[in-house]
Parts: C-alpha cells; structure tokens; sequence
C-alpha cells in the first residue's frame, strides 16, 4: 500500500502536494490586508513608478533600496492594478519557495526528510509577517528557494555538463537578483569572490572552486548595470545604497516616496 501511495502521481508532484498552502496564503491576505500604505512600501511603489518614468534614483539621489523588487512592481504600477493584487503575489512567492525547496532538497536527502523540512517552512510563522505586506521580503523568499535548486541542480553529479552550464548560469543570475534586491548581498558577494579567487589559486583543479567562480561573474555582469549607474550619479565604485556610512542622512531626509 506504501509503495503504491509512492508511486501516485500526486504525491510524487510537489506543485499539487503544497498546493494548499497556497490557498492558505490566499486566505490570510485577503483577511488581513489593508487599504493604504504601510511602512517601506511607499518607497518600494516610489521607486518603481521612477522605473516607469525612465530613471530610479529620486531627484535627492537617496538610494534607499535595490531595484530588484520595484522592477517586479512596475508592470503592476504601469497598468494601474489594485495593489491586493501585488499583495496576493505573494501568496504564489511562498508557495513556489515551497515547492522550490522540497526540489532542491530531494536532489539530495530522502523524501520523508525534504517533505519534513519543506512542510516546516511552509508554516514558519515569520513568514506570516510580511506576506500581506508589498515588502521584498516573501518576494526574497522565493529567489533565495529558487537559487538553491538552481545551485543544487549546477553542482549534483546526475546533472550533465550543458545542464550543469545552464543552471551554473541561472545560479549566477540567481544571486545578481538576490542582490538587487537585498544590497547588502553585494558585499557578500565581494568577500566570497576574494575567498573563491585565494581557494582556486591554492588547488587549480578543484572543478568546483572554478564552478563556483563562473558563477560569482555571471553575478557580477548581472548587477553591473545597477553599479555603473551609482558610480555615475554618485562618482563612487562599488556604490549600492544609502544605506551603510550613510544610513544617518537617509534617516535625516526622511524621504516616502510619490506614494508617502
């Protein structure tokens, strides 16, 4: 009887096995979503109408966060839909976190262990937090579930080399949006570039150490664009936010936003 339950096709599709999570999630923001704007969400909605408008930085150039999330709301903004519908995206985020997971966690463990860890994430209660929240947060979630499948399926033995290339690529991309989304990652990815580069320099033929490096410039091409255009409105390298030795003048504007 086990082994047939095993072999149904539902239970062997994990899109319709975390499926009602997803009108869990459903459920909870049309409950407790609200009218108006709360907290950073005016930034977030403020940036992408800039994005709209052709350009990012506000005219007093406080760059409070990556472009990331805004250039996901901007489509949304563009033809004018009611901000619940952003919100109940997020429902589809944590759910696809869900699933993305468990993927990446059968790749590796068995399946009692992944649908385990897969179903404790799906019912973390600081996830609850944020999800009726226009936030970068549940949205962070999600890329984050995303490129550890992408990760676990570039480095997994089964994977031939151009699958292997192609989710190497995917990983690099992966982690460039991570980090335009949460700016603090550039600096993550700074050090594990400098740590990766000294690794490869002591063992040449580690193909991982050169797998991982491959990835680090596809990260580095992807948020190259965002950089170059800090550097020309600030003069200043490797420039990624306000926030940081600057976090200070960035509490002092008190800057909300078109939508503030």
């Amino acid at each position: 009887m086990q082994s047939n339950f095993k072999n149904n096709r539902i239970y062997q599709n994990p899109y319709l096995v975390f499926s009602p999570f997803l009108l869990l999630y459903i459920i909870y923001i049309l409950i407790f979503q609200k009218e108006g704007l709360f907290g950073d969400e005016s930034r977030f909605l403020s940036y992408a109408d800039n994005l709209i408008r052709g350009y990012y930085a506000p005219p007093d150039l406080t760059l409070g966060q990556g472009p990331g999330y805004p250039i996901f709301l901007a489509p949304f903004l563009a033809f004018d839909l009611p901000f619940v519908c952003i919100k109940l995206m997020n429902a589809l985020f944590l759910y696809l976190s869900i699933v993305f997971l468990f993927k990446a966690l059968r790749l590796i463990v068995s399946f009692r262990l992944a649908l385990i860890v897969s179903i404790f994430w799906a019912c973390y209660f600081n996830s609850f937090e944020f999800l009726h929240l226009m936030y970068s947060e549940v949205f962070s979630t999600f890329l984050i579930s995303l490129l550890l499948f992408f990760i676990v399926k570039a480095f997994h033995p089964s994977s031939g080399t151009k699958e292997s290339k192609k989710y190497l690529i995917l990983s690099g991309f992966m982690i460039g949006y991570i980090t335009l989304t949460k700016v603090v990652f550039g600096y993550v990815m700074l050090v594990f570039l400098i740590v990766l580069v000294f690794l490869w320099l002591i063992n040449k033929n580690a193909v991982n150490y050169r797998k991982s490096l491959f990835i680090l410039l596809v990260a580095f091409i992807t948020v190259a664009p965002y950089l170059i255009y800090t550097y020309k409105l600030t003069g200043k390298a490797y420039y990624w936010s306000t926030y940081g030795g600057e976090t200070l003048y960035w509490m002092s504007t008190g800057h909300e936003g078109q939508y503030g």
